[in-house]
């Protein structure tokens, strides 16, 4: 099959099925949403994008089109077509035949088995790992029928997918909200681990041989961005619906709940008993409605009466009673008061932008400054949304006791557990997704640094060997040793430790990194401010622990040289100096004992 013939291939296929969706739509008795169908034809148009535009070209030679593609082809489009209930549609509007038709391939066991979410969720899962499979993507470019297979596959097993979480079509199995909602959760998270796979590649999934090793490394990294994002978006979104559904199922019982618990709907409402009642009255009390109560522990408050009073009456009515108990003026004080002092406290939190953090010393420090910029505004926002929830949930609970009568009782508030699922999901997301950016910022080392200088820790002090300069510094009893570095230039350390493990830490750097005994550790330092600092070691390694200090002192080169030149020749009157031959290292005589 060529490329020209699958294009028309798909192209048939996507009218066909408008044509037979606009038919059903037309010939059904009552209104269809429009809602249903312009979901379906917006799920059209995003197969027809990924199959009959340039996508399906350039995913032969760039890994970002092949991820757009499988993308709109596998989740967009699928979720899409589900929300238009093609089924639902086919079996309202179509013949007698059509509708045993399409019960019968319902109730096919390889549909049965399908519509089982495990089996959804599994085959889901290992399609996604195997579409960004370097070998799978290298064979799709390579044989044209294959790359159709493998759209065909994505559109079935995504349809599969969007209709068990989406639920707008009958199926043989009945899944409950729960199970629907769980599944498009742990969805979420799938598209960021092989997103990170991607990225830790050190194959290029776009073809080398024509963009060359390094375009394709660029483009790869792309393409896992938009696996990541892209996915999570969709997979956000597709959550949303599955919460939307289950709230409005839990919304319904709810409604049917209240109804099989009101009085009204057990028996009609009787009038209140003679002033000579007999005794079987004794006990009966009257409700805020006038209807009876047969229990004296029990009292209803009819809520229709309630949302029946004009909005501005009620609230009026709600003033003139606080202002009677006198509490108006004594909650405004509070809730005056309370503002006040979180709004004190977040000016006072906002003086310094770094939020407590010291000044950052070095690039790597900056880019966990900015990580950290953002971490701490969205942390203070939802601590002060919490206090805010609950501070409102006492106050409220107070004036309801206070009040005649109780709150419209309700198991269920679709928005509130909706808002509660969502937000905490795209700030998770947000905020992972900057980590792992940043993080990858930081541990990033270049491949020719300026300077490179060995740090050895060891019970209880430290050893900094100069590898260019042949110099080292090493701590001695009642001597901190003082780690020179000049300003603006990239130094590279080998960490290593020659017994437990240490940490080198230097806190106007905003970072540290272990020192563990047998394995190499490397960490990349540009410092961007002069300055002299103390540091230690960050790791408890024994008991003279608090002895492990050093000093980091930033210098210009100039000066930075001048000391080196000092120290090559001796090192002066500094006793923890000394002069050390080329390649002489800590980590060159291990690896000769080892």
């Amino acid at each position: 099959m060529t490329s020209a013939d699958l294009d028309v291939a798909a192209l048939a296929g996507l009218v066909a099925a408008g044509t037979a969706y606009a038919v059903g739509v037309r010939r059904l008795a009552r209104a269809w949403p429009i809602g249903r169908s312009a979901a379906f034809a917006l799920g059209l148009l995003a197969v027809a994008v990924a199959t009959q535009s340039g996508l399906a070209d350039a995913s032969d030679t760039w890994y970002s089109a092949h991820v757009v593609e499988h993308l709109l082809v596998g989740m967009v489009g699928p979720v899409l077509l589900a929300l238009g209930a093609p089924v639902t549609l086919a079996v309202q509007a179509g013949s007698r035949r059509t509708q045993r038709a399409v019960i019968e391939l319902l109730d096919l066991p390889v549909v049965r088995l399908g519509r089982r979410p495990l089996v959804v969720l599994v085959v889901f899962l290992a399609t996604l790992v195997a579409l960004n499979l370097p070998v799978v993507v290298e064979a799709g470019r390579a044989q044209g029928w294959l790359h159709a297979l493998l759209h065909v596959h994505a559109l079935v097993v995504g349809l599969a997918f969007a209709s068990l979480v989406t639920g707008a079509d009958p199926a043989a199995w009945r899944v409950s909200p729960p199970v629907r909602l769980g599944v498009a959760l742990l969805t979420i998270p799938a598209h960021a681990f092989v997103a990170m796979a991607v990225l830790g590649a050190g194959t290029g999934l776009a073809d080398p041989a024509v963009l060359g090793a390094e375009r394709a490394l660029a483009d790869q990294r792309l393409g896992a961005a938009l696996l990541w994002v892209g996915g999570d978006l969709v997979g956000l979104a597709v959550t949303f619906v599955a919460a939307t559904a289950w709230a409005r199922a839990e919304r319904r019982e709810g409604a049917r709940s209240d109804r099989r618990a009101s009085p009204s709907a057990v028996a009609p409402r009787v009038a209140s008993p003679p002033s000579n009642s007999t005794r079987s009255d004794v006990g009966r009390r009257k409700t805020s409605s006038g209807s009876l109560s047969s229990s004296p522990h029990r009292r209803r408050v009819d809520s229709t009466s309630i949302r029946r009073v004009p909005r501005g009456e009620a609230w009026r009515t709600r003033m003139v009673r606080r202002r009677a108990r006198g509490v108006g003026a004594e909650g405004r004080g509070r809730a005056g008061r309370l503002a006040a002092a979180l709004g004190t406290a977040v000016l006072l939190a906002g003086c310094s932008q770094r939020y407590g953090v010291p000044e950052s010393a070095a690039e790597q420090g900056d880019a966990f400054l900015d990580l950290w910029r953002v971490f701490t505004p969205i942390a203070i926002v939802v601590v002060l949304f919490i206090w805010a929830l609950v501070l409102y949930v006492v106050v409220r609970s107070r004036r309801w006791r206070r009040a005649a009568g109780e709150p419209s009782q309700h198991q269920y508030d679709g928005p509130i557990e909706l808002a509660g699922l969502v937000i905490p999901l795209v700030l998770v997301a947000v905020l992972f997704a900057l980590t792992v950016v940043r993080t990858d910022e930081i541990t990033a080392v270049v491949d020719d640094p300026d300077r490179r200088v060995e740090v050895l820790g060891f019970q209880w002090s430290w050893r900094f060997t100069y590898l260019e300069e042949g110099v080292a510094v090493t701590g001695l009893p009642g001597e901190v040793p003082v780690l020179r570095l000049p300003l603006g230039e990239t130094v590279r350390f080998d960490l290593v430790s020659e017994d437990v493990i240490h940490s080198f830490w230097v806190p106007e750097f905003l970072t540290k990194r272990d020192l563990v005994p047998g394995i190499d550790n490397e960490i990349d330092i540009t410092p961007t401010r002069a300055g002299r600092w103390t540091s230690r070691c960050a790791e408890y390694c024994g008991l003279n622990h608090t002895d492990m200090r050093f000093v980091v002192e930033v210098m210009g080169p100039a000066a930075f040289d001048a000391w080196a030149a000092t120290a090559a020749e001796g090192g002066g009157d500094d006793p923890t100096v000394s002069t050390v031959a080329a390649g002489d290292t800590t980590a060159s005589t291990q690896e000769e004992t080892g």
